[in-house]
């Protein structure tokens, strides 16, 4: 499949928002991401989040007069976290048809910051972090209670937890929780609801701050935003599915701000801007 544009004739096409399961390139996909008004409500029943600060408190938006020379001075640099994902041989994961996008986006982003800091590429475990959150059941899921697991427990490498074991706890061994605690986030934010979503997409895409985000209208999690572009008279910014690489270009695809139902504007979403840098 050549890059993928969503738009308001094709998103419906590419992303089965609206369905529960979806048939994607000869399998089925199940579309599980948890309704944002229970996400507001899990977070609001924590109130103070681990080892994270709201993203707006965090870290200033990048003024929108600022973007298109932010787009171009990054364009001809290459230091978009796109081209550092595949400099880096960062591969795009395949939930394989599980319920579990919400890990996917997240683990995904957890290897993205690994990449950004210059740590060895590791394919780490969304199951190791997603299995936890749903007590091994293929659903879908809160994807803030994913970062918490990824703050607190870390991932292991995917070769200990994959698909395979995730539905079987009795699999999961005492060794792969200790090696897991060498993958965690430490440092991490929360993109803060309301009407500047886009802008905290941008801004993080702009400061190489991979994050996970997730759109209501979609019902889907995915990778946020690995780079951005001004196209057609509107802001541009490339996420990445877990759905493999015959997903628009090698998983990547492009989402516009505003169009049908503002599909390029996140319902909710995390940052992760540093990952533990042990090897062991």
């Amino acid at each position: 499949m050549p890059e993928l544009f969503l738009t308001e004739q094709n998103v419906y096409e590419h992303t089965g928002c609206g369905l529960d399961r979806f048939y994607y390139d000869g399998g089925e996909r199940i579309l599980n991401a948890m309704p944002q008004e229970l996400v507001e409500s899990a977070r609001r029943a924590r109130m103070t989040p681990m080892m994270s600060i709201p993203f707006l408190e965090a870290i200033p938006l990048i003024p929108r007069d600022e973007w298109v020379d932010r787009i171009r001075e990054k364009d001809a640099n290459g230091s978009w976290m796109r081209s550092i994902n595949d400099q880096a041989d960062v591969p795009c994961l395949d939930q394989n048809g599980l319920g579990y996008c919400h890990a996917y986006g997240t683990v995904g982003a957890g290897m993205t910051s690994r990449a950004v800091a210059g740590l060895p590429t590791i394919l780490l475990s969304p199951e190791s972090i997603g299995g936890p959150v749903c007590n091994w059941k293929n659903r879908g899921a809160n994807p803030d209670d994913d970062l918490e697991v990824l703050v607190n427990r870390g991932a292991c490498r995917m070769d200990m937890m994959n698909a395979q074991h995730s539905l079987t706890p009795d699999r999961w061994d005492p060794q792969w929780i200790h090696y897991a605690l060498n993958h965690k986030a430490v440092e991490v934010y929360y993109f803060v609801s309301g009407n500047k979503m886009f802008d905290q997409q941008m801004t993080a895409v702009f400061l190489n701050i991979p994050s996970g985000i997730w759109f209501n209208w979609w019902g889907h999690h995915v990778q946020g935003f690995l780079a951005a572009m001004f196209k057609d008279n509107q802001f541009w910014g490339c996420a990445r599915n877990s759905w493999g690489t015959g997903y628009g270009e090698n998983g990547y695809f492009w989402m516009a701000e505003g169009g049908r139902k503002s599909q390029g504007t996140c319902s909710g979403g995390h940052a992760i801007r540093v990952m533990k840098p042990s090897e062991v």
